[in-house]
Formats: C-alpha cells, sequence, structure tokens
C-alpha cells in the first residue's frame, strides 16, 4: 500500500488488488482561518462574499471544500458515461466522498509525451496543459496508454474528442525516440 497526496485529492494505491480510492481533501482549517481573517479585515460582509464565490476560484470556500468531491465525481462520471479508451477506468463513486478505480502504475516522468500529444490532438491539449505535460498522470494498460486522472472539466473536451485517436496512434517507441533526441 502507498498513499499520495495530491492539492485536492489523497490516492491509496493498492497495486496488489489492482485498485486505487481516491479520497477527497477537504480543507476545513484553512476556510475557518480565511473566514476569521476576512472577518477582521471587513466584518461579516467580506466573510459572506468569501463564501458565495464560484467554486472554480481556487482558494475559494468552494474549491476549498469541495473541490476533490466534485474532481471525484467528475471523474467517474465522464467515465461511466463515455467509456473513452483513453481512461483508466474508475469502478464505483460514492458521492464522490471515495473512487475506486483500477491500478495503473504511473509512466516515466523522464519522457515527454507533449509533442505527441500536441500532434495527435491538434494542440488542443493547450486547453488543460497541467494533467497533460505531467506524464505520471498517465500508465501503460494492455499495450494502451490510459489517463489516470481525469476530473478536471478542463481536460474533458479533450478526452472525448481526441481520446480514442490518442489510445489508438500513441506511440512509445516514438517517445523514447523523441525523448533521445
Amino acid at each position: 500500500m502507498k498513499i499520495k497526496r495530491g492539492r485536492d485529492r489523497i490516492v491509496v494505491v493498492f497495486p496488489l488488488l489492482r485498485i486505487v480510492v481516491k479520497l477527497p481533501v477537504i480543507h476545513s482549517i484553512v476556510v475557518l482561518q480565511r473566514l476569521l481573517h476576512y472577518i477582521k479585515l471587513g466584518g461579516w460582509l467580506t466573510a459572506i462574499k468569501f463564501l458565495t464565490w464560484p467554486i472554480e476560484i481556487r482558494g475559494s470556500f468552494g474549491s476549498l471544500m469541495l473541490r476533490g468531491l466534485i474532481t471525484n465525481w467528475g471523474e467517474f462520471w465522464l467515465y461511466y458515461k463515455t467509456k473513452n479508451p483513453f481512461l483508466q477506468p474508475t469502478y464505483f463513486s460514492f458521492l464522490g466522498i471515495f473512487n475506486i478505480q483500477q491500478y495503473g502504475k504511473p509512466c516515466d516522468n523522464a519522457l515527454d509525451p507533449w509533442p505527441q500529444f500536441f500532434r495527435l490532438t491538434n494542440g488542443q491539449i493547450r486547453e488543460d496543459n497541467h494533467h497533460f505535460e505531467d506524464f505520471s498522470n498517465f500508465c501503460l494498460n494492455q499495450g494502451k496508454i490510459k489517463m489516470l486522472d481525469y476530473g478536471n472539466k478542463k481536460s474533458w473536451g479533450v478526452i472525448i474528442a481526441y481520446g480514442e485517436k490518442i489510445t489508438k496512434s500513441f506511440s512509445f517507441a516514438d517517445l523514447k525516440k523523441e525523448s533521445s533526441n
């Protein structure tokens, strides 16, 4: 068993069981600190503004409290609805409180997939470079590349439009050649 922590989720890896469990991180202490800060700074009206900022704003109440849950649910929903071959299967989600996903050994981050992804998506990976530039966000599953972290809506358009093409055309041999040049 191995535990990895990201900004919004904790991933518990069970390689022998061939699964990972993804749990949301809820930043309640940070929220409390910010609420107190905003109350001191500008009173209750300022604190209420903080509470109503859109979830898309990093550091907002919604972002700090719910982003991990929403990411988990989104990841499950996208896989369930599309069964996109580019996605590592997410088997189950309990309302985003935890996800169970098929285990995949992350790819070597020393290799750079960006040029190949850029070509295969006609440059559309720029819509979400965060998830596509980190090669450890991908694994090799039955000889095909699969994406491990896909809960962020920014990557969904690229996945839906180009996932099958990436799965069919991505070449690990070309990747190693490009990286050695």
